[in-house]
């Protein structure tokens, strides 16, 4: 009789599932610039050392050549990230950070939009480019890619759409309107 009053009593999964789901909104607030929450953002860091090493090969890159990067990190992502890798954030190189540092300057960087996780970033506001005074890199991911995006140089000469021609043309690379969309894995 115990028994059957125990189990009538029990809660159902799905009462469960519901319950923890409640639990998780309340404590992830989204964040102003991308509404995810931020749970779900940090996420994205829970393999610290996948990540440092992503991040650590992209900042390398940057001083030897300016070229795409693939780069995958817990599934489908979409990256950008500013290509001097610094100005606002940083006021000495990459390598004489220490690994906590790093972490902090990533975080910044995903809270101000820059980094979207498993999801589309279908127009990045204009005053994040505007304050941040820095070009941009194209990071490449997965199935995704910038596309109907034009840029100026610096002297202000316009290059037109932003491909992979005219991003070999300069390395400082003001943008003026962004928009992602998914592209056939072919395509690359």
């Amino acid at each position: 009789m115990l028994l059957v009053a125990s189990v009538l009593l029990a809660p159902s999964p799905q009462s469960l599932r519901g319950v923890e789901a409640r639990k998780r909104r309340a404590v992830a607030p989204a964040t102003k610039t991308t509404g995810i929450p931020q749970w779900e953002l940090l996420a994205a860091l829970k393999d610290l050392n996948k990540t440092y090493s992503f991040f650590t090969v992209f900042a390398e890159r940057y001083y030897t050549a300016a070229r795409y990067k693939l780069i995958t990190l817990d599934g489908p992502s979409t990256i950008l990230i500013p290509s001097n890798i610094g100005n606002q954030f940083m006021k000495k190189k990459w390598e004489a950070y220490t690994p906590q540092q790093r972490l902090r300057i990533m975080k910044n960087l995903i809270i101000k939009g820059l980094f979207s996780k498993d999801r589309l970033l279908s127009t990045v506001p204009m005053w994040q480019f505007r304050t941040m005074n820095m070009g941009l890199k194209l990071v490449k991911m997965n199935k995704f890619a910038l596309r109907q995006c034009y840029f100026k140089a610096p002297g202000g000469t316009s290059y037109g759409p932003l491909n992979q021609a005219n991003m070999s043309r300069t390395k400082n690379i003001q943008v003026h309107g962004i928009s992602l969309v998914p592209i056939p894995a072919n395509v690359w």
